[in-house]
């Protein structure tokens, strides 16, 4: 099998722009995977022209796609990691697809099968989206704009129709009844290098903490993602500051392995962390230095083979793995595939309260039930976009 072209395709998904890309082979089969560059301030698709040109030139098999992942990340070494690596990965995710629909089977039975059928999920960005963009939650969803940290309660009743069990938030603030998220340090804007400890800080977490554990009740998981908003110290700090306020996990990202580590042995809660890291060997050195109690994995940004290889590699060192995810509903069924077929996948991240319009984008969209996604066992991801549809939805300008 031949690849005879390619096309990218975006389209508004409310506070973000979807991005999607379609592989067209010679045997009159199309492969698809979501892909997400908003963090990059780059686009990949010059990347992912240049790549598919190659293959083409090669006429490397698009059915074979541990074939193609391996040929790409060889022909990208002396720019490994970053954008090229996502390249790569949007690419081989969708000859994932092809292969599937080549063989007729879906994408976890060519991982070796499914282990489950239900793949919990947990929704992120609970409330912190809220005060990030509250004209969209009021435009599209109805919902009023979080004007103190009380108003976090509000969704205490929507996380108990979706039936999901655990949340993860990321600390806001509140400046003259106006929302904001604290500055994730991944961000171009103001505070971006200011990566030290301040009280306000850990005040306003601990405020936005008590309202969650209060509306969610007792049964809620709730995890707090810190990102790259401070350093060594700052970290140890701030970790020390939310010891005994029973979270699943406190997420970070930024140190190398021995700093990560000190930092999670100083710890009574457990540290999640790595999602911004590529390939196997940028992971081999955190999990021989045992820095960190969930390593965080990005099927979407390392690609279905690469993410296969981290997993088993996080396996060999007894340590079960979470999925990132930071795109809409293709990018969640990709993720799902994946985790049905590896059983230390403890859990897989969901934006919950996303653009309505989004599910009509794919031909047919995942099915959710009691906070858990139903794997597809329809060939290759068992759903498409529609191209058509996404007419509808013209891309706009953003600002992340």
């Amino acid at each position: 099998m031949k690849i005879i072209g390619y096309a990218v395709f975006s389209a508004d998904a409310g506070y973000r722009t979807a991005k999607y890309l379609r592989i067209d082979t010679d045997g009159g089969i199309s492969g698809w995977s979501e892909y997400y560059d908003q963090f990059n301030v780059a686009s990949l698709e010059p990347v992912i022209s240049s790549l598919i040109g190659a293959l083409q030139a090669y006429e490397i098999d698009p059915a074979s796609p541990m074939v193609v992942s391996d040929t790409l990340h060889a022909a990208t070494k002396i720019v490994a990691g970053g954008i090229a690596h996502q390249a790569v990965a949007a690419i081989e995710n969708a000859c994932y697809d092809i292969q599937g629909k080549y063989l007729g089977v879906p994408v976890h039975a060519l991982l070796g099968g499914k282990s489950r059928s239900r793949i919990p999920l947990y929704w992120t960005h609970f409330g912190s989206f809220r005060a990030a963009f509250p004209d969209f939650f009021k435009e599209v969803h109805g919902f009023e704009p979080l004007r103190e940290m009380e108003d976090l309660g509000r969704l205490a009743s929507e996380l108990q129709e979706s039936g999901v069990r655990a949340v993860k938030t990321n600390p806001i603030r509140f400046v003259d009844g106006k929302s904001a998220m604290y500055g994730s340090g991944l961000r171009i804007g103001p505070g971006i290098f200011d990566k030290g400890l301040n009280k306000e800080l850990v005040r306003d977490v601990h405020r936005q903490i008590d309202v969650l554990q209060d509306s969610l009740g007792p049964d809620i998981d709730i995890m707090l993602d810190i990102n790259f908003t401070l350093r060594g110290d700052g970290y140890k700090q701030f970790i020390h500051e939310f010891a005994d306020r029973g979270l699943r996990w406190i997420e970070l990202d930024g140190p190398e392995p021995d700093s990560l580590r000190i930092i999670r042995e100083s710890s009574k809660t457990p540290i999640a962390s790595l999602e911004s890291l590529y390939g196997p060997q940028q992971y081999a050195p955190f999990l021989e230095a045992r820095a960190v109690d969930v390593p965080i994995v990005d099927v979407i940004w390392n690609g279905v083979a690469q993410s296969t290889k981290i997993a088993h590699l996080a396996d060999a060192y007894g340590v079960d793995i979470a999925l990132h995810n930071p795109v809409g509903q293709l990018g969640t069924v990709m993720s799902a595939h994946f985790a049905a077929a590896h059983s230390n996948v403890r859990v897989l991240e969901a934006r919950l309260d996303e653009a309505p319009w989004g599910d009509t984008f794919l031909t047919d969209p995942p099915c959710v039930e009691n906070g858990h996604l139903v794997v597809s066992d329809a060939p290759g991801w068992g759903t498409a976009i529609d191209p058509e549809r996404l007419l509808a939805y013209p891309e706009r300008t953003l600002r992340s």
